[in-house]
C-alpha cells in the first residue's frame, strides 16, 4: 500500500508531502517547511485552522470544512488542506 499524501496550499503555493502515519497536519506542514500559521500548537487557538478541500482526517465533523491543523491526522489516501480559505477567528 503506498503511504497517505497531504497537499497543503499556502499563499497560492501548493506543496505535496507524504504523510508519516500519526503525524498531524501541522507536524507535517512544518516537517515540509512551508511556514504554516500557528501557535499554541494544542487546539485551543485556532491560528492553524485551515479547510480542507478534498479527503477525510481525524478532526472532520459533519457541515464543518476548517479543522485545526495541529489536531487533525489525515485518515484518507489524500488530502488537500488549504491554509488560504482559512476562516477568521
Amino acid at each position: 500500500m503506498m503511504g497517505m499524501k497531504v497537499k497543503f496550499i499556502i499563499e497560492g503555493k501548493a506543496t505535496e508531502v507524504i504523510a508519516e502515519e500519526g503525524r498531524t497536519l501541522l507536524d507535517l506542514a512544518l516537517i515540509a517547511q512551508i511556514n504554516p500559521p500557528y501557535s499554541c500548537m494544542e487546539g485551543t487557538c485556532g491560528t492553524c485552522g485551515a479547510a480542507v478541500e478534498e479527503g477525510k482526517t481525524s478532526a472532520d465533523v459533519e457541515g464543518t470544512q476548517i479543522i485545526r491543523t495541529c489536531q487533525a491526522v489525515p485518515w484518507s489516501e489524500y488530502v488537500v488542506v488549504n491554509y488560504d480559505k482559512k476562516s477568521s477567528p
